[in-house]
């Protein structure tokens, strides 16, 4: 139940470890009485006379039984732990009102009794529970006021630091409420945190600020683009003309969103589409690609001249940047491309040219597929092709397959075997004939394939899918 076994000694402290998730998961198993959870049940039952009896009462107080929680919720009073404070939480909105009394009882107990700290430590509890539509009426105002208290800020920096991110967002919020003399010079390590609503507030917040350059630096490195954008809107609204310098340079940006607020916040000053059509027919390689990529939405006849001279280029990133943009292009016919970019010696443009081709349903070539397979000495590039290789169609893919298990060995085998696996999940059901001449040279690759994995169990089922197929 717990994703490995332990000592009954440790129950104590693997429930206590228990992350919020975890622990409404276990609440629930022990609840309905899961095989697996009964059986541990009987063995936790069994530490009634050991010293730490909450494990104990932990286990009862998760019963399906109204009369067996409450009565455990309130024997737990007299083992305030973080195993009694994660019970009180968990029955804190119970659908019995005697449990639920008795659990908030219990929660002010433990609560009085242990650090605050162990509050947060459960944070990420608090906050799950607190999706339910009882908890924020019956056990939150209680907790609310300790996690406010002044004596607790070094636990709220702690947690908007070091915890998952639900529990650093929350420990945010908390700090602007109950540390309202520091949050406004902490809120450039706010920026940072990568949960980006998170980083949004801290930007929201640093409007009102005069230090709010430091937030705005910050923001500039992070790594989702929407807070990189928002800081380029709060340096025009501070900074107004001097920021055009920050904003030029932001034309550039790897994300399209953070591009596209440049040249918005840019505009009547500096030609942004100008600019992308120079980096695109410049030499400096990041430049090119961002430009070519720049200009996929907004893309005239002239630009898609740009992006098939930039297939030619030498470099495989460039190469691969001129495939996304001429897809994204919409200005003309792009499956040849593709098909050509599959054949690429560079993995990085066959990589591109793969999830575009399956992106646009573009079918390729059986042809195409057996080449590149055979000739790739890579497994990783292999493993590309066999993942794609219902874009030649069903049973072309699985003539491929047969073919090379022919000749396969070691890792490559058992990478075919479950292509073959999946092809017979999901492929074999899909309505689609056998095309003219195709029967015969199946059987016959099975044959093949079937002297090379005399073991394999399915070979039955795949020439069922056959004899029930139809022709065309």
């Amino acid at each position: 139940m717990l994703g490995h076994p332990i000592e009954a000694t440790e129950y104590a402290e693997v429930i206590a470890g228990l992350n919020g998730r975890r622990l409404l998961q276990l609440d629930s198993a022990l609840w309905l009485g899961s095989y697996e959870a009964a059986e541990a049940k009987a063995v936790i039952l069994q530490l009634a006379d050991a010293p730490d009896r909450a494990v104990t009462l932990f286990v009862a107080g998760c019963d399906s039984s109204g009369y067996a929680r409450e009565a455990a919720v309130r024997a737990m009073c007299a083992y305030p732990g973080p195993v009694a404070l994660s019970l009180a939480l968990l029955r804190a909105d119970d659908h019995v009102p005697q449990v639920r009394d008795a659990a908030l009882v219990l929660l002010a107990s433990v609560l009085h009794e242990i650090p605050a700290r162990a509050l947060f430590d459960r944070l990420d509890l608090v906050f799950a529970l607190r999706a339910r539509s009882n908890f924020d009426a019956y056990a939150w105002p209680t907790m609310h006021q300790i996690l406010l208290d002044a004596r607790s800020s070094d636990d709220r920096w702690a947690a908007a630091r070091n915890g998952t991110q639900e529990v650093r967002r929350c420990a945010w919020r908390l700090m602007a409420q109950a540390d309202t003399e520091v949050i406004d010079a902490r809120l450039a390590d706010a920026v940072r945190d990568p949960d980006f609503s998170t980083a949004l507030w801290a930007l929201d917040r640093a409007k009102g600020i005069d230090d709010w350059r430091a937030v705005a630096d910050a923001a500039a490195a992070h790594p989702h683009a929407s807070v990189r954008a928002e800081a380029l809107r709060l340096r025009v609204a501070r900074d107004g003309d001097a920021a055009l310098p920050q904003v030029e340079v932001a034309l550039f940006d790897r994300a399209q969103t953070v591009r596209l607020a440049a040249s918005y916040l840019t505009r009547g000053r500096v030609d942004a589409i100008a600019r992308w059509r120079a980096a695109a027919d410049g030499t400096e390689e990041r430049a090119r690609v961002v430009g070519l990529c720049a200009l996929a939405e907004l893309a005239l006849p002239d630009d898609r001249t740009r992006m098939l001279d930039a297939l030619a280029d030498s470099r495989p990133l460039v190469r691969a940047g001129a495939l996304s943009a001429l897809v994204r292009s919409n200005t003309g016919e792009v499956a040849p491309h593709v098909l050509a970019a599959i054949a690429d010696p560079s993995p990085r443009v066959a990589r591109v040219a793969f999830r575009l081709a399956r992106k646009r349903y573009v079918r390729i070539p059986a042809e195409l597929l057996d080449k590149r397979f055979k000739e790739s000495l890579a497994a990783a590039a292999r493993a590309r092709v066999v993942a794609n290789v219902d874009l030649a169609g069903k049973w072309e893919a699985l003539m491929l397959l047969l073919a090379w298990c022919a000749d396969a060995s070691g890792d490559d085998s058992l990478m075919l075997r479950d292509a073959l696996g999946h092809w017979l999940q999901s492929d074999a059901s899909a309505q689609s004939p056998i095309p003219a001449g195709m029967l015969a040279p199946l059987k016959e690759a099975i044959e093949r394939a079937r002297i090379a994995w005399p073991q394999w169990r399915a070979w039955e089922v795949l020439a069922f899918a056959l004899r029930t197929s139809y022709s065309t």
